[in-house]
């Protein structure tokens, strides 16, 4: 062979190892070759559709409350129609349900759908005697718990005071809201006669 002819085959050869060699030696120095670059793209490319086809995460149920915030109101009433909205408000804010009841079988600018007071429930929350507005907070779980919160007009932070001391506690009443009981008379007294004395 003469030296021209073997030029071109060593180049040939050359080009060969070099072409073979060159994503060895480009890997190992850390240096992407052009094969390197488009795979490492299209895994990024395919993790982001995979990310944009996978379904969006369900969103969270909302808490529900134990309890619920029982508002009686009558349509005449000015201190109902001013606690209204101060009970719409508190109970948004801190996700509590409100059961709107009336007594007039008229609702209010804030609260027009209500329900109407039933016998039963007004002989049990209020004992023949009801003062507007009045706020109760009922178990949702049993509804005959009743935690009488106030009658009158109150303030947002009073409201929140008021749920504090009454749900916070976790003290439930049995069955109707919670009145103040007599003080028991000393032990000798008979308490069958207004007029009793001690016993002899």
């Amino acid at each position: 062979m003469t030296r021209l002819n073997t030029i071109p085959m060593l180049s040939v050869i050359l080009l060969t190892l070099l072409t073979l060699l060159a994503p060895v030696a480009a890997s190992a120095s850390g240096k992407d070759t052009l094969g390197n670059m488009i795979s490492t793209r299209a895994k990024q490319e395919s993790s982001d559709i995979t990310t944009l086809l996978r379904p969006a995460p369900k969103p969270k149920p909302a808490t529900t409350s134990p309890w619920q915030l029982v508002f009686v109101f009558a349509d005449w009433c000015p201190y109902c129609h001013r606690t209204a909205p101060i009970v719409k408000a508190w109970s948004k804010r801190h996700h509590i349900p409100v059961r709107a009841i009336s007594i007039t079988q008229k609702g209010l600018p804030d609260y027009p759908t209500f329900e109407a007071l039933s016998p039963s429930d007004s002989a049990a929350w209020f004992h023949g005697s009801i003062r507007v507005p009045a706020l109760l907070a009922q178990s949702t779980a049993n509804p005959k718990r009743i935690i009488g919160l106030a009658t009158g007009a109150v303030t947002d932070s009073q409201l929140t005071s008021l749920w504090t001391q009454g749900v916070g506690r976790q003290r439930l009443e049995r069955h109707r809201v919670e009145r103040p009981r007599p003080p028991r008379p000393p032990d000798g007294f008979d308490t069958r006669s207004p007029y009793s004395t001690a016993r002899q």
